[in-house]
């Protein structure tokens, strides 16, 4: 499929707009802590086209934020790809569990890698959540 690596946070911005919130500023799409995220992204055919943001908090937990594919290349398995990546190292460097807050119509999706519902569906920005989270 395509090319799991770090990606510059400039095309995480992109993405991220492009994908979650494309009738937003850019701006928009940016988080404070963006300095201190481990971003991943996959790039196929020389274009970073899908990534995430992980946030370390301590004692064996992670929180990926942002997750997102540019919209011409959704379904077609490349967000699995790097979900899939992200658990893996994330098991491989110690973290015991990892979450994240999921749109209520993406929960499904999280469900097929084994996260589940955690706590009551929340607003933000217009939008409905829920947290989800995998334990290794």
């Amino acid at each position: 499929m395509g090319e799991v690596g770090e990606i510059p946070v400039a095309s995480v911005w992109e993405i991220r707009q492009n994908s979650l919130w494309p009738d937003r500023p850019l701006d928009f799409v940016k988080i404070d802590q963006d300095a201190e995220a481990w971003h991943i992204g996959i790039r196929h055919e020389g274009k970073w086209i899908s990534c995430l943001s992980v946030f370390f908090e301590g004692n064996g937990l992670a929180q990926f934020r942002k997750f997102g594919t540019l919209v011409a290349f959704q379904g077609q398995g490349f967000g699995s790809q790097l979900l899939t990546y992200m658990f893996e190292s994330l098991k491989s460097k110690g973290i015991q569990t990892v979450y994240c807050s999921a749109r209520l119509e993406k929960t499904d999706f999280y469900t097929r890698f084994g996260m589940q519902k955690t706590g009551n569906p929340y607003e933000k920005n217009q939008k409905q959540y829920i947290r989800m989270e995998l334990t290794f």
